[in-house]
């Protein structure tokens, strides 16, 4: 048990260590940047991606798989 709690708190002073080198890596402004790109991006990807079985279907299925993707 001992050895288990050693690895524990080994790994949670190397997550610490890895959060502080990367938490002034990017401002919150670029963070929120970020997000922004990235949901623009799902957005359009599920709009983009087309599988025409059916001319109702695909449509809901685009944004099933925004929904999905977010």
């Amino acid at each position: 048990m001992a050895v288990l709690l050693d690895h524990i708190n080994q790994h949670d002073q190397a997550f610490n260590e890895r959060n502080a080198i990367y938490s002034d890596y990017m401002s919150a402004e670029t963070r929120m940047e970020m997000d922004n790109f990235r949901q623009d991006l799902l957005k359009h990807l599920a709009g983009t991606i087309v599988v025409k079985n059916h001319r109702v279907r695909y449509q809901k299925e685009q944004f099933d798989r925004y929904l999905a993707s977010t």
